[in-house]
């Protein structure tokens, strides 16, 4: 009983968190975006994806990512967190279920 607890729990984290990495990989990309376009203005989208896909890797090419890790770093900050996330909490769901298999037999 201990045992599937402690697995639900860590389930109910990890997804918890994958979910909030999402929404939080979402919000910070548009608010960027939308900073982009109040700055240049020049109604280029794809370069503003690119450029904020650019800032949160840490490539600083153009003048648009240099721009947003010089004006918002929190918020690219916060996106490269969340990549980070995205990419390891399911990872971890995995190994988590697998233990739970070979520790109980069960799910």
């Amino acid at each position: 009983m201990m045992y599937a607890v402690l697995f639900w729990t860590g389930v109910g984290v990890l997804g918890f968190a994958f979910a909030l990495a999402v929404q939080m990989r979402m919000a910070a990309a548009m608010a960027l975006r939308l900073a982009l376009a109040d700055t240049f203005g020049d109604g280029h989208e794809a370069a503003d994806d690119a450029a904020v896909k650019a800032a949160a890797s840490g490539i600083v090419d153009t003048e648009r990512a240099a721009h947003i890790s010089a004006t918002y770093p929190k918020a690219v900050g916060h996106i490269s967190l969340a990549r980070t996330v995205t990419r390891v909490a399911p990872i971890l769901l995995l190994g988590l279920v697998v233990i739970r298999r070979l520790t109980t037999g069960g799910i």
